[in-house]
């Protein structure tokens, strides 16, 4: 008899995700000092697995850690945002230059079925009321096209940076329009990949990343 293991999620990985998740949305507010002990009574676990949580994050550059007083969400830096979304271009890029060179294959259907799907949940949610729900359907789109590759690598690499283009598009959202324009761009990229236009679905999704990024570097220069 066969059996499966399921792997539970420790008490690290689950303090890990929930701040993690908290600083995406917002919940933990930039120039706030937050202590080790308000984050175990918070969550009702000890400090031991709040405290490799935290050292993680500190890793990956999302809190800046104050010595014998807590820690501070970092504030996305310039080079953050550039960064990020050049290594988005280079993932997605290829991502969609793959999927419309293939275009005769069943598999692209399916994707292409699943970013309409995608593109319709998101014009019901463009209202302010439905910001995160917005940017759900935005994650599952881009996610559809990266999972298309069927690269573990490349997954990797995609996850590694996922929660902060997540945290740089809440703050794009803000911007009036830019929902509605989100969703046009959006359906640009799917359009030319249903197309089988290889090198324009890179060049739409190029000039949707250049948006997102260019608002996001407005938003940063006006906090100076």
């Amino acid at each position: 008899m066969a059996g499966k293991i399921v792997k539970v999620p420790s008490l690290k990985e689950q303090v890990y995700f929930y701040l993690k998740n908290a600083i995406v949305t917002s919940e933990l507010a930039l120039e706030t000092t937050y202590s080790e002990k308000w984050v175990a009574d918070r969550l009702e676990v000890s400090r031991t697995p709040v405290r490799e949580a935290v050292l993680q994050l500190q890793q990956e550059n999302f809190i800046e850690v104050l010595p014998y007083k807590g820690f501070k969400v970092k504030r996305l830096s310039l080079d953050d945002v550039r960064d990020t979304f050049q290594i988005r271009l280079a993932l997605e890029g290829f991502c969609v230059i793959h999927i419309a060179q293939n275009i005769h294959l069943p598999a692209v259907s399916k994707v292409l079925d699943a970013l309409d799907t995608c593109l319709d949940k998101m014009s019901g949610h463009s209202g302010e009321d439905g910001v995160h729900s917005f940017v759900e359907q935005d994650a599952r789109f881009h996610r559809h096209i990266i999972d298309y590759a069927n690269n573990e690598r490349l997954i990797s690499m995609y996850n590694d940076i996922r929660y902060r283009f997540e945290r740089i598009t809440l703050r794009v959202l803000t911007n009036p329009g830019r929902m509605q324009g989100t969703v046009a761009e959006h359906r640009r990229i799917a359009e030319r990949i249903g197309e089988g236009k290889a090198w324009e679905a890179y060049q739409a999704i190029q000039e949707h990343l250049h948006e997102t990024q260019k608002i996001m570097e407005l938003k940063s220069a006006e906090k100076r």
